[in-house]
């Protein structure tokens, strides 16, 4: 099993380098603006009757991990797998939840707030793992044959289910409801800058494929972008979103093209994002000294 674990490390880490990789050039030479910073206390999974999204756990969902604990302890040599997948499930949901203390982990170290964020993320390797968990249990527990246990085991699935699909359907519907009210153009529009008209909004995201979304909406917060002394949050909004509908913008492979008509030679800030690898040729010389 730990031969087989490491398969998979390694195997994830390959196929996955194009990803941290590029990364790792770009922490390694620029300074990168983090996101916003948020309190990782209020932020944490906790229980409430009809959430179940953002780290929000059901009764039904409770209810399940209970069992699963205690099948699990009075189980323990049944199944390795179970066990260890069950622990290591829990430890990763006790340490995103508000058992654990968040705010004196954020005061020791604050740059969490803005690269970790909301702590109940985390959960997103210890519901797979609890799941199935849960799901080795009840099917163990099914194999016995026991008429009431197996009545059991099927009314906790259907309440976990139904719970669920409750919990996600009033969701739904009232995110379906606020986009067909004509008085909004989206829910949260506090990173985002975005066209009033809501007809044009919503014609373009039902029957379009091409940049025009792009042109309609602007994320305001230049998360995971260089930065210097000379610029900010605000210098991004200002200079680049306020700036680019001077200029015209064309893509030619790996290369962005910027054109603008100017009646003298004078000093420019162009409505771009320079990084450390980024080149910037203005008409047809490379520039290499900028700010």
């Amino acid at each position: 099993m730990i031969i087989d674990f490491f398969k998979a490390v390694g195997t994830t880490l390959v196929l996955t380098a194009n990803i941290w990789g590029a990364l790792l050039v770009l922490f390694w030479n620029n300074k990168i603006s983090m996101p916003n910073r948020y309190n990782l206390y209020y932020h944490v999974v906790k229980y409430k009757k009809f959430t179940n999204i953002h780290g929000f756990l059901l009764f039904s969902l409770i209810l399940l991990l209970v069992f699963q604990l205690i099948y699990v302890l009075t189980h323990l040599r049944e199944s390795v797998v179970n066990t260890l997948t069950t622990f290591v499930g829990l430890f990763i949901l006790l340490i995103s939840s508000y058992l654990m203390p968040w705010a004196k982990i954020q005061a020791v170290f604050p740059k969490l707030t803005s690269s970790l964020q909301f702590p109940y993320r985390l959960t997103v390797g210890a519901w797979p793992l609890l799941l199935l968990g849960i799901g080795i249990s009840m099917t163990n527990l099914m194999k016995k044959n026991i008429k009431l246990v197996n009545m059991l085991v099927i009314m906790g699935l259907v309440l976990a289910f139904a719970q669920n699909f409750a919990a996600n359907y009033t969701t739904n519907r009232t995110r379906a409801l606020e986009f067909l009210d004509p008085h909004h153009v989206v829910i949260i529009q506090t990173y985002s800058k975005i066209t009033k008209h809501r007809k044009k909004f919503q014609h373009i995201l039902r029957y379009t494929n091409n940049d025009q979304l792009f042109e309609a909406i602007n994320h305001t917060e230049p998360d995971y972008m260089p930065y210097t002394k000379h610029a900010s949050n605000a210098t991004y909004q200002k200079k680049i979103l306020n700036q680019a509908k001077h200029y015209h913008y064309q893509v030619q492979g790996s290369k962005l093209i910027l054109t603008w008509h100017s009646k003298k030679a004078k000093m420019k800030t162009l409505p771009i994002v320079m990084y450390h690898q980024s080149r910037l040729t203005l008409n047809g010389e490379i520039q290499t000294k900028m700010k």
